[in-house]
């Protein structure tokens, strides 16, 4: 039903749109015996709260590894302190079209 909605969204081949499928459903299958003993071990709460701490820290840890990158490359030093008025520093240098 959504299949055709989202290879069209994505500019998937029906090939590429199997691959990532299979994807889905692949660690979907793997990950159902371990998830289903945690939840008869420590009930439904406890592993649902851990998955979805999980779930969240990957962007997050992205996000931090990108302001460490342009931290530590120089790249960001003049955008990343403020000036006196609070406004960057490249917003005054740069002009944006």
């Amino acid at each position: 039903m959504v299949g055709p909605l989202i290879s069209d969204e994505l500019a998937l081949s029906p090939v590429e749109f199997g691959w990532v499928a299979s994807a889905f459903f692949g660690s979907f299958a793997l990950l159902q015996i371990p998830v289903g003993i945690a939840f008869d071990r420590w009930g439904v709460r406890r592993p649902m709260a851990l998955m979805m701490l999980v779930g969240a820290a990957r962007p997050l840890d992205g996000f931090i590894r990108f302001l460490v990158r342009v931290r530590w490359s120089g790249c960001g030093r003049n955008w990343m302190r403020a000036d006196l008025h609070g406004r960057s520093v490249l917003s005054r240098t740069t002009t944006f079209t």
